[in-house]
């Protein structure tokens, strides 16, 4: 009963089909352009098992999605031409200022240097108890003009890199370089070193004592893992990574 069902379907198709088609200056039939033939009922039929009773409908649904498809691929980021969208969904955007990125750009990634200031700015807290006008001075004098340094340091070679990158895709006349992030927002995963700074370092330099130094390894113990794991494309923070980083 199905198989005969089948059947007379395709031929009212074929049929259709052939009645609907234009005719060439020899009088016969040219082929249908149109995907509502029966070599469609028939490819549907082997994928689904039973031809639809509207073919047409069924053609048009498929054209239907296959727009859709289009158009969702014509929307999708092209990471050679756009960025990604700036977001820290699926978080509320008024939870983190963008403002705020200054901090992880003056601060920076963990290395040895930074980690060094972090270390012996915990010690000169720790003795300062009782002054802390001498800890203001360090702050004031060594603490902050040394990051500021460094920042702009990171700030400068980074332009340059980027400049040189341009400068090197236009003398060869290919495609430029992918944007990247401003400087602030490409520093954003370092609120991660911010935090083992301040959580680890900072108390180890306050504490002193037997074996505090070897906390001064943390620094490039994590700068390695981060460099491993960016080669495995294995990220410890979350967003989207980008080109443009920090030290």
């Amino acid at each position: 009963m199905k198989d005969s069902r089948r059947r007379a379907t395709r031929g009212r198709i074929s049929l259709a089909a052939s009645r609907a088609s234009p005719r060439d200056d020899d009088g016969g039939p040219s082929p249908p352009p149109s995907p509502s033939s029966s070599s469609f009922a028939d490819d549907l039929a082997s994928a689904t098992g039973d031809v639809p009773d509207d073919v047409e409908a069924a053609t048009a649904t498929r054209d239907a999605n296959a727009r859709s498809e289009a158009l969702l691929a014509a929307r999708a980021v092209d990471a050679s031409r756009e960025l990604p969208p700036d977001t820290i969904a699926p978080m509320p955007e008024w939870l983190y200022d963008r403002r705020l990125d200054i901090v992880p750009a003056v601060f920076g990634r963990l290395n040895p240097f930074s980690g060094v200031l972090v270390y012996y700015t915990g010690a000169v807290l720790g003795e300062c108890g009782g002054a802390p006008l001498v800890a203001l001075q360090w702050i004031a004098f060594v603490f902050a003009p040394a990051l500021a340094a460094t920042a702009s340091l990171r700030y400068f070679w980074r332009e340059r890199r980027i400049r040189r990158r341009r400068e090197r895709a236009a003398a060869k006349g290919a495609s430029p370089p992918p944007p990247e992030y401003p400087w602030a927002r490409s520093c954003r995963p370092a609120w991660l070193d911010i935090h083992l700074g301040y959580a680890l370092l900072l108390p180890a330099g306050a504490a002193g004592g037997e074996g505090a130094s070897w906390w001064l390894l943390l620094a490039p113990a994590f700068m390695a893992i981060r460099f491993v794991g960016g080669l495995r494309r294995v990220h410890i923070y979350t967003g989207p990574r980008t080109t443009a980083s920090a030290w």
